[in-house]
Formats: C-alpha cells, sequence, structure tokens
C-alpha cells in the first residue's frame, strides 16, 4: 500500500475503536490507542487502570464516543449512561476535566441524536467549551 502523504513521523497511528471481542492486554500489544463506548465516571478509574496496566511505561492514549446532546440550559447536570450523555455546558466542563484528570485523552461526540441545530451546538462548543481545554 502505498499512501499519500507520506507519514511524518515514521508510522501512522492505529488506534482501536470498540474492543472487536479482544481484552485489554490484547489491544494494548497491537495498536497506538484506545476509543471504547461511553464512560460513566464512577467506571472511569477501572478501566484507565487496566489500560496503563496493559501499556506497563508506554503512554498511550484512552478516549471513548457517545451520542450527545447539548442542554441549552448551560448549568443543567451531565447525565451519562454507556452510550449517552446530556448536559449543559457549564456543568459539562466539570465533568470533562474531572475525567481529564482521571486520564481520559479524547472524547468522540456524535450529535445524531440532537434537539438543536447541529452549528449552534458546534459555535457554543467553540465559543465556551473548547477554550476551557487549552
Amino acid at each position: 500500500l502505498d499512501m499519500h502523504p507520506k507519514p511524518t513521523h515514521g508510522q501512522i497511528p492505529l488506534i482501536n475503536i470498540g474492543r472487536a471481542g479482544q481484552d485489554v492486554d490484547w489491544i494494548a500489544g497491537q495498536t497506538d490507542g484506545w476509543i471504547w463506548h461511553g464512560m460513566q465516571a464512577q467506571r472511569a478509574d477501572a478501566v484507565i487502570a487496566a489500560w496503563r496496566d496493559a501499556n506497563g511505561v508506554t503512554f498511550k492514549p484512552y478516549g471513548y464516543g457517545n451520542f450527545f446532546e447539548l442542554s441549552e440550559d448551560p448549568d443543567m447536570p451531565v447525565q451519562a449512561s454507556s452510550n449517552f450523555m446530556y448536559g449543559g455546558r457549564n456543568r459539562l466542563i466539570d465533568y470533562w476535566k474531572h475525567q481529564e484528570a482521571q486520564g481520559i485523552n479524547h472524547i468522540v461526540l456524535n450529535l445524531k441524536p440532537s434537539h438543536r441545530d447541529p452549528l449552534a451546538v458546534l459555535e457554543e462548543f467553540g465559543t465556551y467549551i473548547v477554550p476551557a481545554f487549552k
């Protein structure tokens, strides 16, 4: 396979999405990072500890993906399940800051179930949420 443009830093990172029936040790040994399904705060410590243990001293990022709805109320408390997240921007910033401290490196949000205009959601993200993580 001849890729263009050529990677500038050696190999292209391979990120595992999901588990595909594999255990964490296999994912750690075969990939450069892992994005799994949604992560409730109370489960994050155990999952991240297992991921870090499987990787030893080598840093490999961990993240998760969720369906997502951004509330128009900026102070709406976060409600999270294994595959759906809902909340207002201020509470989400707090929630994600806590998860960042736990060791979560990436979050993938799917706006498909959103009842709000996607452009308005992206505008709110860019104005309020993204700057909180710079």
